[in-house]
């Protein structure tokens, strides 16, 4: 299903991925390479080329904002722009379900991530949207909803959107981005 709705890439970083424990993750992880679908998170890290421009991607479970965290983000995202990925994209696993204003975890995390070389942050977990912030002149999205969960069919809040990502390059380097939302509806049908 991933495949075929053109999905090219996952973060593995959640609070489920264990909940059939290691064997369950190992499975994930097998039937992710076997589909050619790339993984991040939970140690593993994407680094795309895409139009000559090294793109690298990152996944974290961020529920505490720890020093063990905020270490592994600094020399994660200084590892791919030292092997040349001029555009860094952390996606966090992270927030309080049905809170629709991220939290002083979040928020910290984010900032810390962009000011650690983070080109744009994601996040989810909260079920809900949460607020956009432009931190320095870069993204941070907290929460995109659901825009396709199992685990509920019927969501109370059935808001989420699309975010298309405008970057634009001047000789290899992130010059200037720009962002649109596309809201969206969940439906089971």
């Amino acid at each position: 299903i991933l495949t075929s709705g053109s999905i090219e890439g996952v973060t593995v970083a959640n609070n489920h991925i264990y909940d059939y424990g290691q064997q369950g993750f190992n499975d994930t992880i097998e039937v992710l390479k076997g589909a050619k679908v790339d993984i991040a998170g939970e140690g593993y890290k994407i680094v795309k080329e895409i139009k000559g421009i090294k793109f690298g991607f990152l996944g974290y479970q961020a529920w505490s904002d720890t020093k063990e965290l905020r270490d592994k983000i600094k020399s994660d995202i200084a590892e791919l722009k030292n092997s040349g990925c001029e555009v860094v994209i952390p996606y966090f696993h992270w927030g309080i379900e049905g809170q629709y204003k991220p939290y002083d975890v979040q928020v910290n995390i984010g900032r810390y991530a962009i000011d650690s070389g983070a080109d744009l942050v994601l996040g989810s977990h909260p079920h809900v949207v949460q607020t956009l912030e432009n931190y320095k002149g870069k993204l941070i999205v907290y929460s995109f909803g659901n825009f396709c969960f199992g685990g509920n069919n019927n969501p109370t809040d059935k808001r989420t959107f699309i975010l298309q990502a405008k970057l634009n390059f001047t000789n290899g380097k992130l010059e200037q981005t720009s962002f649109k939302v596309i809201p969206c509806s969940v439906s089971s049908v």
